[in-house]
């Protein structure tokens, strides 16, 4: 079962996300229009990760590698082609 892609959100805040990825990658991508229009906390939730990973004194190919990881364990293709 797959889900249609949201493309007019109804909260403000993915309005806004919506038009910030836009205008950074051209497009929105896919795992929000999926993923964060049907559940924005999630949203939040990843950049509370990536504000706090950003944070911690390892080298960035090292978190850069824990990041691939995570993303090969959980089996999202996305963030494994993200990264």
């Amino acid at each position: 079962m797959r889900l249609d892609p949201i493309d007019g959100p109804g909260k403000l805040i993915l309005k806004m996300d919506y038009k910030m990825m836009q205008k950074q990658f051209g497009k929105v991508l896919s795992p929000l229009k999926i993923i964060c229009a049907r559940k924005p906390s999630l949203m939040f939730i990843a950049r509370k990760i990536d504000k706090a990973s950003s944070k911690l004194s390892f080298e960035l190919s090292f978190r850069l590698l824990v990041q691939t990881f995570a993303s090969t364990t959980n089996g999202c293709r996305f963030c494994q082609d993200f990264r």
